[in-house]
């Protein structure tokens, strides 16, 4: 039964190539660009979301003069602080990185995209694969680094790499011991690097009195079920007790969702480490694109099909007539 409907079918698209052809390329077509386009929307939307803890950005408004711009960076002594006096703050980092960085080992020398330096908490907040090594005492120590797969292979080809030292030559010569590996960062992430540095590698103690330099960026996880906006409501005490007054005019804190960062943040300025920051709004906008190219595909393989019907029922009624004629006039 389900193979003559087969065979019918198959006949009908035969005797009408061009009516066919029309119609089912105007559907596949229309299905292909919803598809394609929700692909996008889908890989957009799956930013981030392999992290499982609580982990919010800090950020500032900075007012001068008339100008107010939120920038994405902050000082070095506020993550610490805010840990201290905030019991809602369970843990911080700070990320300060680097873009096409050397590094050698024996005589190869490779120039990596984007290196982190971040505290040893790092991977204890984020959920970054590691392959070796501790995830938790990994980049505890001074002069420590943990690179990714690509990164360990480019340096190392298929030695095993943990103990290896290797170095950085320029004004601020120095060596790292590789003592962990990381899976390669998958794209859907935000914050793409090559490899992991300590930060002790390059602390220096007047480090934490700078409050007033912007030039890293802070996550903060937080505990669960934080008030966030009660939590931002004593930012302006904490700016003043270590800004004074002054700090009050120019600065405001707020924090965001690690998961709303890529996709929320568009009115965010100094955003350096955001991959293929992309407004929610365009993606939400591209969703309804695809939905309408597929209702327009749907609606005019229909039209075209019932067209198509109506005209072979016109044919069937007026053979019916002839049959009819033929067989009045034999009478």
């Amino acid at each position: 039964m389900i193979k003559n409907y087969f065979k019918i079918a198959w006949r009908n698209i035969w005797k009408n190539k061009v009516f066919s052809t029309i119609n089912i390329v105007g559907l596949a077509v229309g299905m292909a660009a919803f598809m394609v386009i929700m692909m996008f929307v889908s890989y957009e939307k799956s930013f981030d979301n392999f992290h499982t803890k609580n982990i919010y950005r800090l950020n500032e408004v900075q007012t001068f003069g008339t100008m107010t711009q939120k920038v994405a960076l902050s000082m070095f002594p506020m993550g610490a602080a805010l840990k201290q006096e905030f019991p809602e703050v369970k843990n911080y980092t700070r990320v300060n990185w680097h873009e096409k960085y050397q590094m050698t080992y024996d005589n190869k020398r490779v120039f990596l995209p984007q290196v982190f330096f971040v505290d040893s908490t790092f991977l204890k907040i984020f959920d970054f694969k590691v392959i070796k090594g501790d995830r938790e005492l990994g980049l505890l120590k001074p002069h420590t680094a943990m690179l990714t797969e690509e990164t360990a292979k480019k340096l190392f080809g298929d030695a095993d790499p943990i103990g290896k030292v290797i170095n950085h030559y320029g004004d601020d010569t120095t060596t790292f011991t590789v003592t962990g590996i990381l899976a390669n960062v998958p794209k859907n992430s935000q914050l793409q690097f090559d490899g992991l540095f300590s930060f002790s590698s390059i602390y220096k103690p007047w480090m934490m009195n700078n409050w007033g330099g912007n030039w890293l960026n802070t996550y903060l996880e937080l505990a669960p079920n934080t008030n966030v906006a009660a939590l931002e409501k004593k930012f302006p005490a904490y700016i003043k007790r270590h800004l004074g007054n002054d700090g009050q005019k120019y600065m405001k804190l707020f924090v965001l969702p690690l998961k709303d960062v890529h996709a929320n943040s568009a009115d965010i300025g100094l955003d350096y480490i955001n991959y293929q920051k992309f407004d929610k709004k365009s993606t939400n906008l591209f969703a309804i694109i695809a939905l309408i190219v597929l209702i327009i595909a749907c609606v005019n393989f229909i039209n075209l099909s019932t067209a198509r019907s109506a005209e072979r029922a016109k044919e069937v009624g007026e053979k019916k007539k002839k049959k009819k004629k033929k067989k009045n006039s034999a009478w």
